[in-house]
């Protein structure tokens, strides 16, 4: 019987930005749809990751107000926020 090894992805944090395929901008616009996502509301982006999906995202949630203030993240998605808040 199969059981959970915790160290099974240990150590790959660091290579997911680089290694994981990026997500196809017509999926923020499929989810953008579905979701009604207008520029005025909010949305948690549950187990993020590094962010690449948040990242595609955060034009249909903050719209024109885009702000450090806006956006939080967990220490690895720090990159993804510097991104977000410079633009």
């Amino acid at each position: 019987m199969w059981e959970w090894d915790e160290t099974l992805y240990a150590g790959s944090a660091p290579h997911y930005v680089t290694g994981r395929m990026p997500y196809p901008p017509s999926l923020a616009d499929a989810i953008r749809d579905e979701l009604g996502l207008d520029g005025t509301g909010r949305l948690l982006d549950v187990g993020c990751g590094p962010g690449s999906l948040t990242l595609l995202l955060a034009r249909y949630v903050l719209g024109e107000r885009l702000s450090p203030v806006q956006i939080t993240g967990v220490a690895f998605a720090l990159g993804a926020i510097a991104l977000i808040a410079s633009a």
